[in-house]
């Protein structure tokens, strides 16, 4: 239900999909989910629902493997892109140059940002090519990644009430400075 939560009057699932849908290189969108009642985001943004088995809606279930699921109903791809709506303030111009970077030969990506005196991920991007996700890789191994940088101030990923409050924030007072 996190992902439905208002976030600066508006469900977080939802800044993902509209900076998704902004980008020049994005030309099919999935949202998979255990929960029909999601599928309603899907049609009024026009973009695919996969309507995720209960076998792949645990806690503990690889995200690869969901995506292996999309890729057999929607073969057609060779780049998939995970973008987790629980990274909300990621841009459309930190996926399009993620893209970029991606097609300089490059077979997998991961965003991190600095946190001071270090780098870590930040769970907004991963990208990878289908062959590579259908040979068993890993989204998640920044060892085989290349690593592409984030801004700390759109990296944050939601996973407590302090980092959804310290988000909303944050998009509140960009709505505000774009107006």
């Amino acid at each position: 239900k996190k992902n439905v939560k208002l976030l600066a009057g508006k469900p977080l699932l939802c800044w993902t999909i509209e900076e998704a849908k902004k980008s020049k290189y994005i030309d099919k969108i999935v949202l998979s989910s255990e929960e029909p009642s999601l599928n309603k985001w899907a049609l009024k943004y026009q973009i695919d629902f996969h309507d995720r088995p209960l076998s792949l809606a645990r806690d503990d279930s690889p995200v690869e493997l969901v995506a292996q699921d999309i890729i057999s109903i929607w073969p057609g791809y060779d780049l998939i892109l995970l973008l987790q709506p629980t990274s909300p303030l990621r841009k459309t111009e930190d996926i399009d140059t993620a893209i970029e970077l991606f097609f300089k030969l490059i077979d997998q990506i991961i965003s991190f940002c600095y946190n001071t005196p270090t780098i870590k991920p930040n769970g907004a991007i991963y990208l990878m090519t289908k062959d590579k996700l259908m040979a068993g890789k890993d989204f998640f191994n920044p060892h085989e990644a290349r690593i592409y940088m984030m801004s700390e101030e759109r990296s944050i990923d939601i996973d407590t009430q302090e980092e959804f409050d310290k988000a909303e924030k944050a998009k509140n007072a960009n709505e505000l400075a774009s107006r």
